[in-house]
């Protein structure tokens, strides 16, 4: 997955360095069921949200993925929920 020209691997066993240099972990990997499978080539392609938490704060944020793994949505997750 990239978000700009930062390639961020789905391991949630291993520690990132965010182009900000902020650490972060992923936390969670679901299909965005909002959005409808598509075929790109001969392969089902999906739309993805992954959430990352950031370690030296209680930050959360919603990656959002389309189906050629670019990142084109960014959100902050509202922690009093979650």
């Amino acid at each position: 997955m990239k978000v700009g020209d930062h390639v961020m691997r789905l391991n949630p066993h291993i520690i990132q360095k965010s182009p900000n240099k902020g650490n972060y972990r992923v936390i969670k990997v679901a299909k965005d069921l909002s959005q409808a499978p598509q075929w790109v080539g001969k392969t089902e392609k999906f739309h993805w949200i992954i959430t990352i938490k950031y370690i030296d704060s209680d930050l959360k944020v919603d990656l959002y993925f389309d189906y050629y793994d670019q990142c084109y949505k960014k959100e902050k997750v509202n922690t009093a929920t979650n």
